[in-house]
């Protein structure tokens, strides 16, 4: 895990920093459990063991890209891990996992709290997404949800003014559903340039969405967007999962869906067959 919050005391995880912190986190996750099921508490997921790092481990080089996972509003750090893990094991994810955990206020109403502290991040982030490409000697695939696909490609924005092409970092970008205006999210995707390969995850019913763009004053977020066709002119692959009614958190239908973990399955597996 990597992060820029301050650890200790009572705004732990909350309180931002201008440096990141490298922990090496062990998860332990229940027997049995259904796919898209995250339980907490007593008998739930749970951290095994932390250990700082001073330095990305050499492990991350290997045949299969560093997976870097991007949470999003209302999240605590731990959330953060256990989530990832919960992810590669319901979708048999390859390659080492990298969680940033960016400081979250965790709660519902700390919303304009996280929308500052992904800006406050882009830097870092930018940094981590090199230094992972460094270390492991491959693209990394980037995993982002809601507010952290803002960070994501604020942070690609940066590589870019840098003269850091973001298409040498990283091998693939995935949003699940982001919550980012479209005027903003297609001028960031146009300051990227060339760009990696893209997939957005869109659900029209998704309420936190809904109620974000109501907030904004504007019809509806980059993920929750009825104007597919703009995306796909725009070179963005596109996955509607409105349709989707089982999920446990209906803002986070690709991750808590059993429906949506076998669709996107089927799908990681026609594209490596």
């Amino acid at each position: 895990m990597a992060t820029n919050a301050a650890p200790g005391g009572a705004r732990a995880g909350v309180t931002r920093r201008n440096t990141l912190s490298l922990l090496a986190v062990d998860v332990a996750m229940p027997q049995g459990r259904a796919p898209g099921v995250m339980p907490l508490g007593p008998g739930g997921f749970s951290v095994a063991g932390t250990a700082p790092i001073p330095d990305l481990p050499a492990e991350l080089q290997g045949p299969d890209a560093p997976i870097l996972w991007i949470h999003g509003f209302n999240n605590t750090p731990a959330e953060a891990v256990y989530r990832i893990a919960q992810m590669a094991e319901d979708l048999g994810l390859p390659g080492r996992l990298v969680a940033f955990a960016w400081p979250s206020a965790a709660r519902a109403a700390g919303y304009l709290h996280d929308r500052d502290s992904v800006l406050h991040a882009r830097s870092l982030a930018k940094d981590l997404i090199a230094e992972l490409h460094r270390a492991s000697g491959q693209r990394v695939f980037v995993l982002a949800h809601s507010l952290g696909g803002l960070l994501a490609l604020e942070a690609l924005r940066e590589a870019s003014l840098e003269g850091r092409p973001p298409k040498a970092l990283v091998e693939g970008l995935v949003l699940l559903p982001p919550d980012i205006d479209p005027d903003v999210f297609f001028g960031l995707v146009e300051d990227i340039g060339p760009k990696p390969r893209m997939l957005v995850i869109v659900a029209r019913n998704d309420p936190v969405l809904r109620l974000s763009a109501r907030l904004s004053g504007r019809p509806a977020r980059i993920g929750a967007t009825p104007d597919i066709e703009r995306l796909q002119a725009a070179g963005i692959a596109v996955l509607d999962l409105t349709g989707i009614g089982d999920a446990g958190n209906p803002h986070f239908a690709a991750a808590t869906s059993s429906e949506a973990l076998r669709l996107i399955r089927s799908i990681r597996a026609s594209h490596e067959g």
